[in-house]
């Protein structure tokens, strides 16, 4: 009866069902080959959670609703979520993005609205292995490139830098260097792609005050100085 609707009453349908009790962030990691794994926040109590493999995925992947059905609630799921990549998996973007998974034709890339990339600068200039590093920058650097060969202006791209995680206390002005010119390479990426129409924003976050946490330049890349005092400070008042 559901594939007999009007097209336009099953989209409601199909937003409908798709939304769940659990929130609309979605992670991304990879599992065993080059199977994708999607895990959601499952509250425990008011103030904690765990990581737990996302059920509505899982209903898709059993293909539970027939092809045709399958296929709407796919599409309706990459558009209502939000598709989270750590630093560690960054890797992982393009691959996702490309993916016909469910073998329904119905790619990441030609649907999702939202796609959230976290990025650590202090962990690439911590790392011992120079090759490692610049492996680090460019996967991230290739990774944002990819979105302007896409051509997907739908598709809006957050870069959450992240400033609190991975800073080393031995050196701290060369760290913050480092971080520094790391920063400023994606900076220059992100304007050259702003400039070829690709949606993207830009937070700087650093967070040492474990009791209320410091937010630091949520904004677009315009005041790094002021943002590497600001980090300097905090850390002194640690």
């Amino acid at each position: 009866m559901h594939c007999g609707l009007p097209q336009e009453l099953r989209d409601h349908i199909n937003t409908f069902f798709v939304e769940g009790s659990y929130d609309n962030e979605v992670i991304v990691r990879q599992e065993n080959g080059n199977k994708m794994a999607y895990y959601v926040r499952q509250p425990l109590s008011a103030d904690s959670y765990q990581w737990m493999e996302d059920p509505f995925f899982a209903q898709l992947r059993a293909h539970c609703f027939g092809r045709r059905n399958t296929r709407d609630l796919l599409i309706e799921y990459y558009r209502t979520r939000t598709f989270k990549f750590a630093h560690r998996e960054l890797g992982l973007v393009r691959a996702f993005l490309n993916i016909d998974e469910l073998d329904l034709r119905a790619r990441p890339l030609d649907h999702i609205r939202r796609l959230h990339l976290e990025f650590e600068p202090f962990l690439i200039c911590s790392s011992r292995d120079k090759k490692r590093s610049d492996i680090g920058i460019g996967t991230f650097l290739a990774t944002l490139e990819a979105l302007a060969v896409t051509q997907t202006p739908r598709i809006t791209t957050i870069i959450h830098i992240d400033l609190a995680q991975n800073i080393s206390s031995e050196n701290l002005e060369n760290s913050l260097l480092g971080a520094a010119s790391v920063i400023l390479d994606i900076a220059a990426t992100v304007t050259t792609l702003v400039a070829q129409g690709v949606k993207i924003e830009v937070v700087l976050e650093g967070g040492w005050n474990k009791t209320s946490g410091l937010k630091v330049c949520t904004r677009l890349l315009s005041s790094l100085e002021d943002c590497i005092t600001q980090i300097e400070t905090a850390r002194r008042q640690e």
